[in-house]
């Protein structure tokens, strides 16, 4: 039994080696990677990823510029301190 198990795979996998599909068709599917709609949704993916990113460091900029210009009001009203 092992014997006719082992021939039906290497048929199947004989068959499936035999049959090499492109690289635009898998099984039938032509692949939406390659399209042009998905080469625009992945700019965009990468742009809004960037813009939050960029977001983020602006926040933090801004944070450290108020504190420099409390740090610069207390030095002009004369509070050396730190």
């Amino acid at each position: 039994m092992a014997t006719g198990r082992t021939a039906k795979n290497k048929k199947t996998l004989q068959r499936l080696h035999d049959h090499v599909y492109t690289d635009t068709q898998v099984k039938g599917f032509e692949d939406h990677t390659l399209s042009e709609a998905e080469m625009y949704r992945k700019q965009m993916v990468s742009t809004t990823e960037e813009n939050v990113m960029l977001r983020g460091n602006i926040q933090e900029l801004q944070g450290q510029l108020r504190d420099a210009y409390k740090r610069i009001a207390e030095l002009i009203d004369g509070n050396m301190e730190r």
